[in-house]
């Protein structure tokens, strides 16, 4: 769910293959390309990508797609920044959706091993493979990533943190939970 952009990142388009290829060889690849949308003007998915693509989604309906599938996979344009990785990643996490990602510094940091990294097209099999075929191994790194996004990475923990940074004393309060047995 994105776009190619190979062209603007030089480290971009091989890792793209090094994910992409590996799903699309094993017929499990499924692309939402932005630039299949009517009014987009940049480069669509090349050959033998576009064979995978399923049109566009616009974002009012992404979670949705989220949700339907076993794992997706990400790709970081700028890999150096302790901070900078796409939005989605913590929504698939918070949809239940497991990550295999490239190596980039913010998978790292924010994620550890929540986010499956691989650097090669035969880390990336083996990733998909497991997540394909093991349900118990899936369900696992599905719980952990839920429950780091929801400890740690919502948009009340972001506006705490700016509070803190302000000298301010964050005014949310911890969730209480009710049980009617």
């Amino acid at each position: 769910a994105g776009s190619w952009q190979a062209e603007n990142f030089a480290a971009r388009g091989s890792n793209l293959e090094l994910l992409l290829k590996p799903a699309l060889d094993a017929g499990v690849l499924d692309i939402f390309d932005r630039m299949a949308a009517p009014d987009a003007t940049g480069v669509p998915f090349p050959e033998p990508y576009r064979r995978a693509v399923l049109g566009h989604r616009p974002y009012s309906e992404l979670l949705d797609e989220y949700r339907r599938y076993a794992c997706f996979l990400n790709v970081n344009s700028v890999t150096t920044s302790p901070t900078m990785c796409a939005r989605r990643v913590f929504e698939l996490l918070a949809c239940g959706t497991p990550v295999i990602s490239t190596p980039s510094r913010a998978i790292d940091e924010l994620f550890g091993d929540t986010v499956i990294t691989v650097d090669s097209a035969t880390a990336t099999t083996a990733a998909i493979e497991q997540l394909l075929g093991d349900d118990d191994h899936r369900a696992r790194v599905v719980h952990r990533g839920y429950r780091l996004v929801m400890s740690q990475h919502t948009y009340s923990h972001r506006v705490d943190t700016i509070l803190e940074q302000l000298g301010i004393a964050p005014a949310t309060q911890p969730p209480s939970v009710t049980v009617i047995a």
